[in-house]
């Protein structure tokens, strides 16, 4: 649950260089730094903590997310971009991923692939999308070599929110092995050639609500096994 009432001076550190990501009123000059302190020395094991970005950030390394965590992710109107050749995120722990921000504004709040996979849900991971927006703008050279906008091998809740493929040859979500999907809100969207959800494996995908739209031209492609 997002804690109102401290305004965490969010506007000022925005503007604040060398600042990407607070907790409470504790200032990270990087959101791996945020990361290593979430569930270490601020919160208990078992307390989800959340971790507000507070400016638009580059990465030119993929972020890691250990076993140890259990995060709530706070978009907070601004973007993660990566520029290289690997996911932006690989999680091993648990994640929940939202986008409030202090003046109630409408959820701008991004997670951008731009040269290779997005986030990557290992074994044993939890993932919860409740809000912002998950984009791939990588797509691959055909449609023998797609690339993953989320690669799943553990557990993903969509609760709200969106994620989208403005490239072609993108599988948006692709399931393995025994991992699950339970999508009871938000949106799956694609702009050009793509698959929705590929499940390779046993796990079960359950949709009770939401909305999945690969375009008309496209409508084979929602889910795929």
């Amino acid at each position: 649950e997002i804690i109102e009432g401290e305004e965490r001076f969010k506007t000022i550190l925005a503007k604040v260089s060398g600042v990407e990501a607070v907790i409470g009123k504790t200032r990270y000059t990087t959101l791996e730094n945020a990361i290593f302190a979430a569930n270490n020395t601020k919160g208990t094991p078992d307390q989800q903590v959340q971790i507000d970005i507070v400016t638009d950030i580059n990465k030119d390394a993929k972020v890691e997310v250990d076993n140890t965590k259990n995060i709530l992710l706070n978009l907070n109107g601004y973007s993660i971009t990566n520029h290289v050749n690997d996911y932006v995120f690989e999680s091993s722990g648990k994640v929940e991923i939202t986008d409030i921000t202090e003046d109630g504004e409408e959820s701008t709040g991004k997670i951008i692939a731009t040269t290779s996979k997005l986030w990557k849900n290992n074994e044993g991971a939890e993932l919860k999308i409740t809000k912002g927006s998950i984009i791939q703008n990588k797509g691959g050279s055909n449609s023998n070599y797609p690339v993953d906008c989320i690669t799943n091998y553990g557990k993903l809740t969509i609760a709200g929110g969106k994620i989208q493929g403005n490239a072609s040859n993108v599988y948006l979500i692709r399931n393995y092995n025994t991992a699950t999907i339970d999508m009871t809100g938000g949106s799956i969207l694609s702009t050009a050639y793509n698959h929705g959800i590929v499940n390779e494996g046993t796990g079960k995908v359950k949709i009770a609500n939401g909305t999945i739209d690969i375009g008309l031209d496209y409508k084979d492609n929602l889910m795929k096994k």
